[in-house]
C-alpha cells in the first residue's frame, strides 16, 4: 500500500495490490483521498487496504502481511501491534478537543 501528496498540504492519493502468498494479484486498488500531507497519506493507504480486506472474502485468512515503502508506517504499525498483543484488548475512542484539553496543552 503506498499513499502520495504532491508538496505539503495537497490532493492526496493511494494505490495499493492485494496479492496471496504465491504472489498472485487478486485485487488492485487506486483512487484519490482527499487533501492531506503525504506521510498521512501513506498511513490512510495502509488503512484502506485493510478495510479492502476486511470486507472481502479473504477477511478468514489468519495471516495477514502488509508492504509499504516508507519505513516510518511500518515501524509504527509493527509496533502498535506489538503492543496490542501485550495489553490484549484496546478501544480506540473519539474525545472532543475540549475532553482532551489536558493532552492538548501538554502537546504544545
Amino acid at each position: 500500500m503506498n499513499g502520495s501528496s504532491r508538496g505539503c498540504l495537497r490532493k492526496t492519493e493511494m494505490g495499493g495490490v492485494l496479492g496471496d502468498k504465491n504472489g498472485c494479484v487478486l485485487a488492485l486498488c487506486s483512487g484519490p483521498m482527499g487533501e492531506g500531507y503525504a506521510a498521512n497519506a501513506k498511513l490512510l493507504a495502509i488503512e484502506n487496504g485493510l478495510e479492502i480486506f476486511g470486507n472481502s472474502g479473504w477477511v478468514g485468512c489468519k495471516h495477514l502481511v502488509i508492504e509499504s515503502d516508507p519505513m516510518l508506517s511500518i515501524s509504527l504499525f509493527k509496533r502498535v501491534d506489538t503492543l496490542v498483543n501485550a495489553i490484549g484488548s484496546i478501544n480506540f475512542m473519539y474525545v472532543s478537543r475540549e475532553s482532551n484539553s489536558w493532552a492538548n496543552e501538554l502537546a504544545k
